[in-house]
């Protein structure tokens, strides 16, 4: 009988070793997924913002890849103040900045909604070509996107 107990006290420690074990490897496991999505969100919100029809080139139509017009960037920093609720649904808790490097420096603050007490703050530089209308000359920028997550 007491032989029969010892196997059984044995038996369940191993169960609960096994289950301890499990439990580690999972945490590990959704910390890895949760940190992979919350990545995968950022680059979504980047692709978004380098995508805003509000400062795209174009001309004729033809939308250019990767061009923020001078102009439109001008006006959509106002426009983005004015309709914060619209571009919260669309940029969420981020900062967006345009920054022009090359052959002057100029910087443009498009969105700013930072979260208060963040505990991640993911970057993405985006390089972009601004195009002035008026003088037809293109410049060398970077846009930058800091989302924030809690």
């Amino acid at each position: 009988m007491i032989e029969t107990i010892a196997i059984l006290i044995v038996f369940f420690m191993l169960v609960v070793f096994g289950f301890i074990f499990y439990t580690q490897v999972m945490k590990g496991s959704y910390a890895v997924k949760l940190e992979e999505k919350t990545q995968l969100r950022a680059i979504e919100l980047a692709q978004k913002a380098s995508f805003l029809p509000e400062l795209q080139c174009s001309e004729e139509n033809i939308i250019k890849d990767d061009c923020i017009d001078l102009l439109k960037l001008n006006a959509a920093a106002a426009i983005m103040q004015n309709n914060p609720i619209y571009y919260y649904d669309l940029l969420e808790f981020s900062t967006i900045t345009i920054e022009e490097i090359y052959p002057e420096t100029n910087s443009w603050i498009l969105y700013d909604r930072p979260l208060e007490d963040f505990k991640n703050k993911i970057s993405t530089n985006i390089p972009i070509s601004i195009y002035d209308p008026r003088t037809k000359t293109n410049t060398f920028g970077i846009m930058l996107v800091d989302m924030y997550t809690k």
